[in-house]
């Protein structure tokens, strides 16, 4: 539900909006409510010299989570997961047990999905209070003064309270767990802007100069009991078992100075030029500020007089090169971290016949990345505006050429350094490269109207440097800290697939006698090509197969309208990228207590061997599950995002009643996909840099359909 209120005069208006918004998840016990208001305030001042809009706003979002295993590294499983794991005929429910689950009976496996999403509670509320205002002043003609400040004030709190349960030895909670997290975050922006602009003849002038700055702080407390005496006790002081706390305070500061000049000659050539200068208190004092600039030029060729193209309405082109910075790393990461306090650092000294002191312990817990600066981009480009039949066809091309140096990244280092955790540093250097396009088309014939937009882009990228000595990075993982699908090294792309490539499955002894890198092998097993040919199947035989990264991704907006009818469309896909099939790997494991897919009845046997499903066998020996390109599948996908059909009545008996105009609309989101890939999503994009096209069961994307009404009044 929206609701949206303005009015106001000369000198004053105003504008307030609110909305709620609620959604059921997918998946049990999961969900969302919004709920916002906003208040919006325009003063003309002093003649209309001065104006001051002052705005103010709220938001709450009230969430019940599901655990994603979004990102890299150490990654296992969503709870939708374990569900789909489970066999299907499986006792879900018992009115006698606890809880009013059933127990696994003897000979299936742990667990209860169902039960453990029905009986927790994990309840996250966020709560925004974001204030702003910005005061123009005009000091004369065409000089003025900017000051803008906004606020934001975000309190998170979550609640997470889960029943002691059994089921099965490897699914079990003996006491009641309760933990409670409060964040509290303060951000303020602060802006001071001169502008000045100057038209004289043939020269069209204007310049900015600016200074800012911005603090953020975070603090956040929790804490956390083992043994709930009753279900129904959700206070943490009623608690009799080990207590738990923790937290932690952060703040960062951002200052910068920056100018802007834009200079137009007889409104053909354009040119522009700015420079800024950043200090973050996440680098040390030395490396703190970082100078970055650009310029760019343009010329409209159109406008010259001896260009004379009928049909051509506009041709621009236009070129530029500039640099930017990069500070998004976590705070003191040029510091040495000191953990104090923990049962495995402090020590009893003293005499064993007296009560022993316990000595408070401290070690070093990460090796400080003392020289850390600024990442920084140098970005060139260029491109062209096209207009054509006096603008109804226009097009929008660009070419992009981006050399990262000093990027911040997270250098692997064995363990035997004594440390586990490292902070990021200036270890790799990259180039990405690509293009884009967008065109669109748009007219009318009487009362139909239509219009018709593409968006095509292209990128791709190249590490030219990691750490001091060319170290490459593993991720991916599909098992927790097992099994990774993803490399990354000198000279390729960031998170290319690297894993055994198949070649197919055996259908005899012999072939498996004549392979000879896979003795444990039997026929209907698959094939994993030697490509190192020497004498054994090992991680050298693992190649570079595949990548995340489309070759192009693409977006299409079709607007049809008829008098009063209005129809809009989305289209929206990519092609050519690749996505490792987490989920289909693990539901081809025969060889534990779970569910498996219905592909494996169509498996290899000797009276089926035209398949390429291998054999399904509880003794795999041959450890068909291995990180291989037979779960890498195309993820390229065409989906129908978004549809609306409206129409809009507007009548001189409505406005008798105050109604200015009533707006029916019904619609759709994510209608339908076309795509070969077999997992429920092949848009998912993980969160992790390194492992971003591997899909570990994630929460799974939902189809809607909508109606509303809109009245103004």
């Amino acid at each position: 539900y929206d609701l949206a209120i303005t009015g106001g005069d000369k000198l004053t208006t105003y504008g307030f909006s609110a909305g709620y918004y609620s959604n059921t998840g997918t998946v049990i016990n999961t969900g969302a409510k919004n709920l916002s208001a906003r208040l919006n305030l325009d003063f003309n001042l002093l003649n209309e010299r001065l104006k001051v809009s002052p705005s103010i706003s709220f938001y709450r979002k009230d969430l019940d989570n599901m655990y994603e295993p979004t990102g890299g590294g150490n990654a296992g499983w969503s709870d939708f997961m374990e569900t789909m794991m489970q066999i299907p005929h499986k006792e879900i429910f018992d009115a006698e047990a606890r809880h009013g689950f059933a127990q696994p009976l003897p000979g299936f496996p742990s667990g209860n999905p169902i039960a453990l999403r029905s009986i927790v509670t994990d309840q996250t509320r966020i709560d925004y209070l974001q204030a702003s205002v910005n005061a123009d002043l005009k000091i004369f003609e065409g000089f003025y003064y900017r000051f803008s400040y906004g606020s934001t004030v975000k309190d998170n709190y979550n609640f997470y309270h889960m029943p002691s349960y059994y089921f099965g030895n490897q699914s079990q909670l003996e006491k009641t767990f309760l933990s409670e997290e409060r964040g509290k975050s303060d951000q303020w922006v602060m802006n001071n802007l001169l502008t000045y602009t100057k038209s004289f003849g043939i020269h069209k002038f204007d310049g900015l100069l600016g200074f800012s700055r911005e603090k953020y702080e975070y603090r956040f407390t929790g804490g956390s009991n083992r043994d709930m005496p009753s279900d129904v006790l959700t206070a943490l002081n009623a608690g009799i078992g080990d207590r738990d706390s923790w937290g932690d305070r952060a703040v960062n500061t951002l200052q910068s100075y920056f100018g802007r000049i834009n200079y137009e000659l007889n409104e053909k050539y354009l040119f522009q030029a700015s420079i800024r200068y950043d200090g973050s208190s996440r680098f040390s004092e030395k490396n703190r500020y970082g100078l970055f600039y650009s310029a760019s030029a343009g010329w409209a060729v159109h406008k010259e007089p001896f260009f004379d193209v009928s049909w051509i309405s506009e041709l621009k082109p236009r070129a530029g090169y500039g640099t930017l910075g990069n500070q998004n790393i976590g705070n003191f990461q040029y510091l040495d971290l000191i953990s104090t306090g923990s049962r495995t650092l402090n020590y009893p000294l003293g005499s064993t016949n007296i009560l022993q002191p316990v000595a408070i312990g401290a070690i070093t817990i990460n090796s400080a990345a003392y020289n850390i600066k600024w990442e920084e981009s140098a970005i060139a480009n260029f491109g062209f505006d096209l207009g054509l039949f006096d603008s109804r066809l226009t097009l929008t091309f660009d070419y992009f050429n981006t050399k990262t140096k000093d990027m911040l990244v997270v250098v692997p280092r064995p363990y035997t350094s004594g440390f586990n955790t490292f902070p990021r540093t200036n270890g790799g250097t990259m180039v990405n490269n690509g293009w884009e396009l967008t065109t669109t088309y748009r007219n009318s014939v009487g009362d139909f109207r239509y219009n018709v937009s593409l968006n095509l882009s292209h990128s791709r990228n190249k590490l030219t440097r990691l750490g001091s000595s060319g170290e490459s990075y593993v991720d991916g993982y599909t098992d927790y800290e097992n099994n990774p699908t993803t490399k990354t090294e000198v000279g390729g792309e960031v998170g290319r697939f690297y894993m055994y490539r198949v070649i197919g499955i055996f259908q005899s002894e012999q072939q498996v006698i004549d392979h000879a890198v896979q003795p444990d092998a039997k026929p209907g097993d698959l094939i994993f090509e030697n490509t190192d040919d020497d004498e054994d199947l090992d991680d050298d035989d693992k190649v570079y197969v595949g990548s995340p990264m489309p070759d192009f991704e693409y977006g299409i907006n079709i607007g049809l309208g008829y008098r009063a009818f209005d129809l809009s469309l989305f289209v929206e896909g990519k092609q050519g990228n690749e996505m490792y099939n987490g989920f289909r790997m693990m539901m081809f494991r025969s060889a534990y207590l779970n569910n498996t897919l219905s592909d494996l009845t169509d498996a290899w046997t000797p009276q089926n061997t035209g398949t390429d499903i291998f054999r399904n066998t509880s003794q795999d020996a041959n450890y068909n599950l291995r990180v291989s390109d037979y779960f890498l599948e195309d993820a390229s996908y065409l989906r129908l995002k978004n549809i609306q059909l409206s129409y809009a009545l507007n009548s001189e008996l409505l406005k008798k009643y105050y109604v200015q105009g009533v707006k029916i609309f019904a619609g759709s989101t994510n209608l339908f996909t076309l795509t070969k890939y077999k997992g429920f999503d092949p848009a998912l994009v993980n969160e992790g840099v390194f492992s971003r096209g591997v899909d570990r069961g994630f929460y799974p994307l939902t189809r809607s359909v909508y109606f509303g009404l809109n009245l103004e009044f």
